[in-house]
């Protein structure tokens, strides 16, 4: 018999109340596992380079985008990088006020496709303009745990 010869009643439906417990595990990845490995041991920043485009990539990728070439080759991005765009972020992901407003920035490195969103550790917010100069810092090697935030914050130079 066919789901469309089924008589379906949705009042035989049954519920049942109480918790389940379910574990997930979310990965990040091949490329993105690589990029938060190097993150935790090496305190690098890195990228793929696609030797037939002559680009690098930022974050780290398995395929360039362009000429979808399969890339193995990883470069070091250095940990200065140039602040593109900036906001300031004043509710967290479940829309409830921040207790102090968190600045958030977009940051490219020399010679790479792409770049990292992160958090920006600034005293003086008039100082803070587009195209400045800031300095990935990164957590103590024993707090680091294989996530972006192994990147403390970036400040500027």
């Amino acid at each position: 018999m066919s789901i469309l010869d089924r008589h379906l009643e949705n009042h035989k439906v049954k519920t049942v109340s109480g918790n389940m417990m379910v574990h997930n595990l979310y990965t990040a990845g091949i490329a993105g596992e690589k990029f938060l490995r190097h993150l935790k041991d090496q305190e690098q920043i890195v990228g793929s380079f696609c030797p037939k485009c002559k680009l690098t990539f930022l974050p780290l990728r398995l395929f360039c985008e362009r000429c979808l070439s399969r890339l193995t080759e990883e470069r070091v991005a250095p940990k200065e990088g140039q602040l593109q765009t900036f906001t300031k972020v004043y509710v967290d992901l479940d829309n409830r006020p921040l207790e102090k407003p968190v600045l958030i920035g977009f940051i490219t490195f020399k010679g790479f496709e792409g770049g990292i969103i992160h958090r920006l550790a600034i005293s003086d917010e008039k100082k803070l303009k587009t195209g400045t100069k800031v300095k990935a810092l990164f957590q103590p090697s024993q707090q680091r745990k294989g996530s972006i935030l192994d990147i403390s914050h970036f400040e500027l130079l």
